[in-house]
């Protein structure tokens, strides 16, 4: 079964060669107890490690089952430890972190035997041994006696064919020493015993065959392996456990699970080094927490801004690029002249030639076509919406029970009408200067030149998730159909006066009175009106279309010119009519509410949807009047205009492109201007690249009169501040993790103290079969678990101070909660703390497979 044929054993210590063993040849039987006498020195415990593949021979062969192991690789040797031998040490060799019957599995373990099995085999061994009340206790709590049963049993679980035994009773008293060797007899009966002791009268007394060792050599076999004895090793059946057994194999688990349990001896130092671990990770998580909440700030308040500051591109539109060069270089450019004369710099002459030259025309139909075509998919990646602009005019009348009159809500005819009244009720302010003056600025504010815009109306954003983040919803519902609005309140819940006077919520009466004490220089009283949701939501508005505002000037004669119905004296008698004909009712669906009024899209108190924009230009475009224009019948417009010197004419227009111009005869695929809204300041330099590469392709088919002029200054300068603090964070990164590097250099010495302090251990694992490879997997599992838990009390930790900081942040800033630590970005800190111990613990597990197993069993 196990044969030695002349092995020699050399040590090199220095420049001296030290012959351990010098030839020794034998030949073991079957099943007989073997022990193996000798002075210290002799070469007893070398031979034995030989026999059990802890130790390799210089020279010889040693065969199992008749197989030669010259060729052995260190699996094989594993595999030959696990399977078909089981060491018995006189230091017991337990592990100290693990119960006795995880420290009988952990063989079975590596043999790939499952867990329900190993369990079985563990307890029937340790039963055989008088160790079945001490499963569950861990080898400081044994006797010497029982630590070596334990070790027997380890060395029994696997069902060996050898069992070698160094010293096992060399630790013991007499007693005790007795009963081990009475359990090694009774093992003897069906497997090789080889034992190595100092102890003559136990080896004379319970072994069957003494081996006597001298200076490395045998000097007396009291039973040596006969030729009668070869051919009843012949004849028996002998068992091959070696090929039929698969190869020895540390699952990860077991590793993870023997680390684990050594950690958990030394709370103390793994908690303290787990802590010093995650302070890079603290580190890093609190400047990513902070620079993610301000970035998101950041990237709403873009988005919110650039919602009122769109990307706007108009069909007449002035090159700013252009001017702002002129501006420039006014001073720069210079001409040198002869110093006999004056000679003109021509500054004004310079600047209006170049307002001409930068005044340009934008093909915006073209445009629209590759923004709703070839560049749909790609202009999607940088706006929130795109939003084409007409002019179609909105006109919502309501009926005034005071004035007993219809009256438009763009207040110009509201606003018109009081000064036209307050004109001819108050004389006096033709021969007043001061009041003629204070009637003439009024007139020109009220005109919505200089400070009101005459329209509170417009469209929003077809954008819903940009306006749930600018608005909340406080009462009603956001618009579902083209005929439903919203009035937008401020951040404190008010509107303005003129739009409320606009919507016929403060009178006619008020406005004349207001208008009388700006006039006379008197202060007006405030206005205290308060109006509940139900109140505002309950008016509607008939809206009235362009067209509607023409009329044959003489209703009998449908030959007769048409004329703006708006520009005729009895106008409120045909408003009305217009009025009552409409079918178009313009309802309040909801309240709206800015969150923050610095960042607003909406920019009116009044706000529909681009639904409700596509109606009015299809339903006008389909009125009799404007399909009659289109299909070529001669239709002459009367319009009543001012000249310079304010005198009033007629003029007729029969045109066919300058009639639909005035019925506001709209061609979808050709809006006068486009607003793209940003994502954020980077995506606004993106939008311009957009429109070079628009440009480009413009330029390169021939079509430079398609080519967009647009200049983005102020985007251009803004989209630093993105990236300032993406690089204020990068740095910051960069300075910490300087901690975490520090911390896992840290970990992997403290892996190496581990390695050192476990020596033992590793010599145990190899005498089991462990490879060298499962022995780097114990180290590796163990620097793996320190960063897990590292990372994970570094996620805690940062949480924890999260708290705290919001607080002062908050308390500075008034920014409300910015540190938020992501969810994306905890789980690769976690991963990059396992990575980086991972790696930081290699060196020292590598460290650890390539301790010499027989050293490593010396260690104390």
């Amino acid at each position: 079964m196990l044969k030695l044929s002349n092995i020699k054993k050399s040590y090199k210590t220095g420049e001296t060669q030290t012959e351990a063993l010098k030839g020794i040849t034998l030949e073991f039987r079957k099943a007989e107890f073997v022990s193996i006498l000798g002075p210290s020195g002799c070469g007893k415990t070398t031979l034995l490690n030989i026999v059990g593949g802890l130790d390799r021979y210089s020279t010889g062969d040693l065969s199992v089952d008749g197989k030669s192991t010259k060729e052995y690789k260190d699996r094989d040797w594993d595999n030959y430890r696990n399977h078909s031998v089981g060491f018995v040490f006189q230091s017991y060799n337990l592990i100290p972190h693990q119960t006795v019957l995880e420290n009988v599995e952990l063989a079975l373990t590596l043999s790939g035997v499952s867990k329900k099995e190993r369990k079985e085999r563990a307890i029937e061994v340790l039963t055989k041994v008088g160790l079945k009340d001490k499963l569950k206790n861990k080898p400081s709590q044994l006797s010497g006696g029982q630590m070596q049963r334990v070790a027997i049993a380890r060395a029994l679980v696997n069902d060996p064919e050898i069992i070698l035994a160094d010293e096992p009773t060399g630790a013991l008293d007499s007693k005790t020493s007795v009963q081990i060797m009475e359990i090694l007899k009774e093992i003897s009966k069906e497997k090789l015993i080889v034992m190595v002791t100092h102890n003559p009268e136990l080896a004379e007394k319970y072994s069957s065959r003494i081996i006597k060792l001298k200076d490395g050599q045998v000097v007396d076999d009291s039973k040596p392996f006969s030729e009668e004895d070869k051919q009843k090793e012949k004849k028996a059946k002998q068992k091959t456990k070696q090929e039929s057994k698969k190869k020895s194999k540390m699952s990860f688990w077991t590793a993870l699970s023997l680390s684990f349990k050594n950690l958990l001896t030394k709370k103390a130092r793994t908690i303290l080094v787990s802590f010093a671990g995650s302070i890079g990770i603290i580190g890093i998580a609190l400047v990513l927490a902070i620079s993610s909440g301000f970035n998101a700030y950041v990237d709403k308040t873009q988005r919110n801004t650039l919602s009122s500051y769109p990307v706007e591109i108009l069909n007449s539109d002035f090159n700013m690029a252009s001017l702002m060069q002129l501006f420039l270089n006014s001073n720069s450019k210079t001409e040198k002249h002869d110093s006999d004369k004056v000679y003109v710099k021509q500054e004004l002459t310079d600047l209006l030639s170049n307002f001409n030259q930068s005044n340009v025309s934008n093909d915006i139909g073209s445009f629209k076509e590759y923004l709703d075509g070839a560049g749909k998919t790609e202009i999607g990646k940088y706006t929130t919406a795109v939003q084409y602009l007409y002019n179609q005019g909105v006109f919502p009348y309501f009926y005034d029970s005071n004035e007993n009159r219809y009256i438009n809500t763009n207040t110009t005819d509201l606003f018109k009408r009081t000064m036209t009244k307050y004109a001819l009720t108050h004389p006096e302010i033709q021969t007043d200067e001061v009041k003629k003056q204070r009637y003439a600025l009024i007139s020109m504010l009220f005109s919505g030149g200089i400070y009101f815009d005459s329209g509170f109306w417009s469209e929003m954003i077809d954008n819903q998730k940009v306006l749930d983040e600018q608005y909340s919803l406080i009462k009603g519902s956001w618009p579902t159909k083209a005929n439903e609005v919203v009035i937008v309140l401020n951040q404190n819940n008010e509107i303005s006066d003129y739009t409320l006077y606009g919507l016929g919520l403060l009178t006619q009466a008020q406005l004349d009175t207001l208008m009388d004490d700006y006039i006379n220089e008197r202060d007006s009283e405030k206005i205290e009106n308060t109006y509940s949701y139900d109140e505002i939501m309950a008016n509607e508005y008939k809206l009235v279309l362009t067209s509607d505002f023409y009329r044959h000037s003489n209703e009998s004669d449908p030959n007769s010119n048409y004329v703006d119905i708006r520009q005729q004296a009895d106008y409120d008698t045909k408003i009305q009519q217009v009025y009552n004909n409409s079918d178009i009712t313009i309802k309040i669906s909801g309240i709206i509410k800015a969150k923050d009024d610095k960042n607003t899209s909406i920019t009116t108190c009044v706000a529909y949807t681009k639904a409700l924009t596509d109606f009015i230009i299809e339903r006008n475009n389909q009125t009799q009047l404007v399909q009659d224009v289109l299909d070529g019948n001669i239709i002459t417009l009367e319009v009543k205009i001012t000249d310079a010197e304010g005198h009033e004419q007629i003029k007729e227009y029969s045109e066919q492109s300058v009639v639909l111009t005035y019925l506001n005869y709209i061609d979808k695929t050709n809006p006068v201007g486009v607003n793209l809204y940003p994502i954020n300041f980077e995506a606004k330099s993106n939008i311009v690249s957009y429109i070079n590469k628009y440009n480009d392709l413009q330029k390169a088919l021939g079509h430079d009169d398609k080519v967009i002029t647009y200049t983005d200054s102020v985007g251009m300068l803004m989209s630093s501040i993105s990236m300032i603090i993406s690089a204020i964070t990068y740095i910051l990164i960069a300075f910490v993790s300087v901690s975490l590097v520090v911390s896992s250099i840290m970990i992997g010495i403290i892996t190496y103290i581990s390695v050192i302090e476990r020596k033992k251990e590793i010599g145990v694992l190899r005498s089991i079969g462990a490879s060298k490879r499962d022995v780097k997997h114990v180290f590796t599992a163990e620097s793996f678990i320190i960063g897990l838990a590292s990372g994970f009390i570094g996620i805690v930790i940062s949480l924890i101070l999260l708290i705290p900081i919001n607080i002062l942040l908050n308390h500075f800033t008034n920014l409300g909660t910015i540190a938020m630590l992501p969810v994306l970005g905890a789980v690769i800190l976690v991963v990059i703390s396992v990575l980086l111990t991972f790696i930081a613990g290699l060196i020292p597990a590598r460290a650890a497979a390539k301790k010499d197993p027989v050293i490593a069993l010396r260690e104390v």
